[in-house]
């Protein structure tokens, strides 16, 4: 991943915040509590995870939760899902990456179809809670790939990205884009992403630093909607 792709992903998440949420992405990074900033985030994940399975509805008002102004409802049945163009997109390779990485440690997602996870998954915030649990596996239970990252969020943070405008030229500057390539290159199944579920992930870093991270996605609910 070059300066030019991160700098592009960047601007599609920040298109995404703005009809999620009504705000642009330094506000949703930005946000005085790091984790609610990193909720938001990652919500932002799910949304890209879920969208090609998955209708949008506006909302009467924000949701209580992340104050995102849509809904999305999965497609009722596994025909649906398993349809040939929803086979052939990213999401659905992703989805199946996922749920291969989770079965290692978690016996009952062995037998799960890619459609049994996505229902399961079902709400933005479980697919991301399910993305975040495998990625979890090498950024927190790897010391090698956690000094890495360590290593890249502490010069990050210290160079301000935590509170300052993130702009892409900032980001990137601050070695957004290199530390996006080393985690895909790191972690197998970040491959099959979006290059935007990349840049939520560096921004979320940034946001919590990695002991922040592991600490929060170790208690990430995966099964918790918004109330709307």
């Amino acid at each position: 991943m070059d300066d030019e792709e991160f700098r592009e992903g960047l601007n599609s998440l920040d298109r995404l915040a703005l009809t999620e949420y009504h705000d642009g992405l330094a506000v949703v990074s930005q946000d005085p509590d790091p984790r609610h900033a990193a909720v938001r985030l990652g919500r932002l994940v799910g949304v890209e995870l879920k969208e090609p399975f998955a209708k949008s509805r506006p909302l009467a008002s924000p949701s209580e939760r992340t104050a995102a102004y849509r809904g999305w409802d999965l497609v009722a049945s596994r025909e649906d899902f398993d349809r040939a163009d929803r086979v052939a997109t990213w999401q659905y390779q992703a989805l199946g990456a996922i749920k291969a990485e989770l079965a290692a440690d978690d016996p009952r997602v062995r037998d799960w179809t890619t459609y049994d996870f996505a229902f399961w998954a079902q709400n933005e915030e479980g697919f991301f809670g399910f993305f975040a649990r495998a990625v979890r596996r090498y950024i927190c239970g790897d010391p090698v790939v956690r000094a890495k990252v360590e290593e890249a969020t502490t010069t990050s943070r210290k160079s301000g990205i935590a509170v300052a405008d993130l702009s892409p030229e900032v980001v990137v500057a601050s070695g957004g884009a290199a530390l996006g390539t080393y985690l895909v290159a790191t972690v197998p199944f970040l491959g099959f992403m979006g290059v935007p579920v990349i840049v939520a992930l560096v921004l979320i870093l940034y946001r919590l630093g990695v002991e922040g991270f592991c600490d929060w996605s170790n208690s990430l609910r995966t099964d918790e909607d918004e109330k709307h």
